[in-house]
Order: C-alpha cells, then sequence, then structure tokens
C-alpha cells in the first residue's frame, strides 16, 4: 500500500481508485480510465468513480484547473480518501 508519484493510492501495485471500482461496480470497459468526480485523487469511493475515455478525463481535469467543474460533482471535504 502507499502513493503513485502522481498521488493516486496503490493496492498491491495497482492504482486503488481502479481496485475498489471492480470491486463494487464491476470491470471497467475497454478503453476506459476512472475519473474521480470529486477530483481527489486518494478517493476510493465507487459512488465518487466513473470510467470515461481518457479524453473525456483529461477535459475534465483542465475543466478543474480553469474552475469550469460542474458543482454537481461530489465533494470529499476532508480530503481523505473513502
Amino acid at each position: 500500500h502507499g502513493t503513485s508519484t502522481k498521488g493516486y493510492g496503490k493496492i498491491d501495485g495497482e492504482y486503488a481508485h481502479r481496485v475498489f471500482y471492480r470491486r463494487y461496480k464491476g470491470e471497467i470497459p475497454d478503453g476506459m480510465v476512472i475519473d474521480h468526480l470529486c477530483a481527489n485523487r486518494l478517493c476510493v469511493n465507487p459512488c465518487h468513480l466513473e470510467p470515461v475515455s481518457d479524453s473525456e478525463n483529461k477535459r475534465r481535469c483542465n475543466d478543474m484547473r480553469f474552475g469550469r467543474r460542474s458543482p454537481l460533482y461530489p465533494i470529499c471535504s476532508t480530503k481523505q480518501p473513502h
């Protein structure tokens, strides 16, 4: 266990959010990545994770960087992993 150099949680060498998504929601569709809707890279709450294309994930990341992320997304108020 630990974190990656980019700040994502890791479990047995794999990104923790991917492990939790598969455990609670099923397989990740081919060609998709998991987006943290709450923008907390340590979060593993399945309700905060959504499979999206890599290009959509990057677009959302850019939106967040420039303050355009939808207020409807969940917030991890303590910035702690769930």
